[in-house]
């Protein structure tokens, strides 16, 4: 999860400085359903879909303790 976290973190950075909006709700909702679609059990498909939710809003946080990011 910190390998994923610092990839995130760079990524905004460069999409930062570029303009580009960091927070892409098409695309979060893109990476939920395939996260989903790819769950082979038994783990809940809902469950899997909090857990990853969460991950994704925690390194959101990062970025907004950072400063980095644009809402």
């Amino acid at each position: 999860l910190s390998e994923r976290a610092q990839i995130v973190q760079d990524l905004a950075r460069i999409k930062f400085e570029a303009g580009v909006p960091i927070f892409d709700p098409k695309r979060e909702e893109e990476i939920l359903r395939r996260v989903v679609e790819q769950n082979p059990g038994p783990i809940y498909d809902s469950s899997m879909r909090e857990i990853f939710e969460l991950i994704l809003h925690r390194i959101r946080d990062l970025e907004i303790q950072r400063g980095e990011f644009q809402r």
